[in-house]
């Protein structure tokens, strides 16, 4: 009885700390970092790249931007990128001003919690 004990204490509270102290995963979420952001234009076709910092809003076109944290992971000896972004859109139309966009974006799966707006296309590029 006193090793299963010993052996729950090990895998639920050690190992976990252990796991968060790794030196393969950066996050980012001080106001001196800045994430990197690619926006596309469907209209007029043209990609733009966005240096944003995290935790400011920024405005880019009809867009209000705020990258609230970004984590790298490199535990798989590729960087995975996640960030989470919340995005308004401030056009005249849309006299409610509401978040089309809240919540974790990874730069390698794009579909998998996908930015879908009419004219713009927004993916994130790096943290730094």
């Amino acid at each position: 009885m006193a090793s299963r004990l010993i052996f729950l204490v090990l895998f639920f509270f050690i190992i976990p700390l252990s796991a968060l102290t790794d030196d393969n995963i950066l996050v980012y979420d001080k106001s001196n970092n800045q994430a990197q952001i690619i926006i596309l234009d469907k209209i007029t076709s043209k990609k733009t790249n966005h240096s944003l910092n995290i935790g400011k809003i920024k405005i880019i076109n009809d867009l209000r931007i705020k990258i609230t944290k970004c984590v790298i992971d490199n535990k798989t000896g590729s960087s995975d990128i996640y960030a989470f972004l919340q995005v308004q859109d401030q056009t005249k139309a849309n006299k409610d001003i509401v978040y089309i966009y809240n919540g974790w974006m990874i730069n390698k799966y794009p579909s998998v919690n996908p930015f879908e707006h009419a004219n713009y296309d927004l993916w994130i590029e790096n943290c730094y």
